[in-house]
């Protein structure tokens, strides 16, 4: 993964402190209706087709539906705050 170097220290806390903690790109935020959860997902993470999706923070995606990479089950590709 590459780090952005060129964000100042303010910078890159401010996007580490917006970054959910556990191994998902999500917080969950209490119970829906249905029997589910309601979730706050991170804001680096972008569905992007079904089955797909994309880390904006380091610029990575899956490559076909159902990637291994599993970003689009929202499994944190960024390994931050784990």
């Amino acid at each position: 993964m590459k780090c952005n170097k060129h964000k100042s220290f303010t910078e890159r806390r401010k996007i580490l402190e917006q970054i959910p903690e556990g191994q998902y790109c999500y917080t969950i935020i209490g119970k829906s209706d249905r029997g589910g959860y309601k979730i706050k997902s991170c804001p680096y993470w972008k569905g992007i087709g079904q089955y797909m999706a994309k880390c904006t923070l380091y610029n990575v995606k899956d490559k076909y539906p159902q990637d291994l990479l599993l970003l689009w089950d929202q499994v944190k590709y960024c390994e931050l705050k784990k």
